[in-house]
């Protein structure tokens, strides 16, 4: 996901590892839903630590 710049303040209040889907479904209509053939797509990536773990792994 990306996250516009008006979503910012919003994000950076979730508490510990709350998901932004609260965001998400408060603001339905500022989404945009695009299919990608990528199984990186769906890959859960919070903090640069979970970006190095993950790193590579999806790569075709």
């Amino acid at each position: 996901m990306i996250f516009g710049r008006q979503f910012w303040r919003a994000l950076t209040q979730l508490q510990g590892h709350q998901d932004s889907k609260q965001v998400i479904q408060s603001n339905l209509h500022a989404c945009i839903m695009i299919e990608v053939d990528d199984p990186g797509v769906r890959l859960d990536v919070d903090t640069p630590l979970e970006l190095s773990a993950n790193r590579g792994k999806h790569e075709r």
